[in-house]
């Protein structure tokens, strides 16, 4: 009796962290969505290794004729010891060819959320760097962005 109650307890708590999605930008493990604003969560693994939690992101566009951005966040744990470099030099997300007026820095001035905003760009993939840092060194990865 003990161990079925134990179970279902378990599994209630699962059910209820898996439910809530919310639509602010944080770190998500799992975070896919195929609408205009895409979130993705990113990690650090082994002191030396970025991992994104989807490759590409898909980014199902606004419409030609609408006014609102295609945004893209990319959330670190927060409080971790990563967090986005946000210098000229090395941003913390950049697109190795850019999307049509395309403005990308931190969310609210955390430096765990990066976000980039865009207009309607081409159906394509577009690569791009995640510079992330602990205040010594910088980490690079190159993963894409897939347009619809």
């Amino acid at each position: 009796m003990n161990r079925s109650l134990f179970v279902a307890v378990g599994l209630g708590l699962l059910l209820a962290g898996c439910a809530h999605t919310g639509d602010s930008p944080a770190f998500r493990d799992f975070g896919v969505r195929t609408e205009s604003v895409a979130y993705a969560s990113v990690q650090v693994v082994g002191d030396d290794t970025i991992v994104v939690s989807q490759e590409p992101i898909f980014v199902k566009q606004e419409t030609e004729a609408s006014d609102r951005d295609n945004k893209i966040f990319w959330s670190l744990p927060p409080g971790g010891t990563y967090f986005f470099s946000n210098t000229n030099q090395n941003p913390g997300i950049k697109f190795d060819r850019p999307m049509p007026n395309t403005r990308c820095d931190y969310y609210n001035n955390d430096k765990y959320t990066y976000v980039c905003m865009y207009k309607r760009a081409n159906r394509d993939k577009y690569p791009y760097t995640i510079r992330v840092t602990n205040g010594t060194i910088i980490i690079k990865s190159d993963p894409t962005v897939l347009n619809n």
